[in-house]
């Protein structure tokens, strides 16, 4: 079992490893997660940005982004920094301040040796895909090659094909959100099928029937399946575990990780 669980590069969204009522909170000792991250074999921390920049968050200073650089060598063997952006999901994606804040991402993830850059973006933009090129090329006119880029996207598969086919910028690719996916009425199974070949990430957790977000195992997603295709395919990328917690964050990682060990 821990042959099978091993095969794949788990890791853990920022904050699941400090106790917290609040899902998604930055944590004010980011630095010890690591720690806690590298003794529970993680091969990663997924950093995130909040929906209102948070000027606490290390990777918006110099001397914070080598802090960061400097956990990351030291915890993790693929020297990869993931981070996960939330701040353009409620905003007008076509407004100017969005334009400059992504442009700062971009240029603050050059201090990274290897980097992947997860944006989320919502549905309806897709209805527009050439708009949406358009505004991509221009973002990442100037882009670091070394960037792997990953859309967080559950839009119609045909149209997110398309935007990616018609981007200038070819280290890019799909976030494959289980949850969100779930949330929104779709066929896991068959969506993940429609666009595997796009996918160079995936975010893991589960929900019951009202969308909330639960411990693996206690809710509706049927994991063992989706496991298994990930198996057959040899998925060899990044999977982060968006997993439930509140005040106990390291039973419930050791719970999640042993109920994976028991699915495969």
């Amino acid at each position: 079992m821990k042959k099978k669980i091993s095969k794949f590069n788990l890791g853990i969204f920022q904050g699941r490893l400090t106790d917290s009522v609040i899902l998604q909170k930055f944590p004010k000792d980011w630095e010890k997660e690591f720690y806690i991250a590298n003794l529970l074999k993680l091969n990663h921390i997924e950093f995130f940005l909040e929906q209102r920049k948070n000027n606490i968050n290390p990777f918006w200073t110099k001397k914070g982004r080598k802090k960061i650089l400097f956990h990351v060598k030291k915890n993790f063997k693929s020297h990869k920094f993931v981070l996960c952006d939330n701040y353009i999901i409620n905003k007008n994606l076509y407004n100017s301040r969005s334009e400059i804040y992504l442009k700062k991402i971009l240029s603050n993830l050059k201090d990274f040796k290897l980097s992947i850059l997860i944006l989320p973006i919502n549905s309806f933009y897709f209805e527009n895909t050439l708009k949406l090129t358009d505004y991509f090329n221009k973002i990442f006119e100037n882009i670091d090659k070394k960037i792997e880029i990953s859309f967080e996207a559950d839009a119609d598969s045909r149209k997110v094909k398309l935007f990616l086919q018609k981007l200038n910028y070819r280290n890019v690719g799909i976030t494959f959100d289980i949850g969100n996916v779930f949330n929104k009425n779709k066929n896991i199974i068959h969506y993940y099928k429609s666009i595997s070949s796009l996918v160079n990430h995936i975010h893991i957790k589960d929900r019951d029937l009202e969308g909330r977000n639960v411990k693996l195992g206690s809710g509706k997603i049927n994991l063992k399946k989706f496991f298994q295709i990930l198996q057959n395919k040899k998925f060899k990328k990044l999977i982060t575990l968006e997993t439930y917690r509140k005040e106990n964050s390291i039973t419930n990682i050791f719970e999640n990780k042993n109920y994976l060990k028991k699915l495969l």
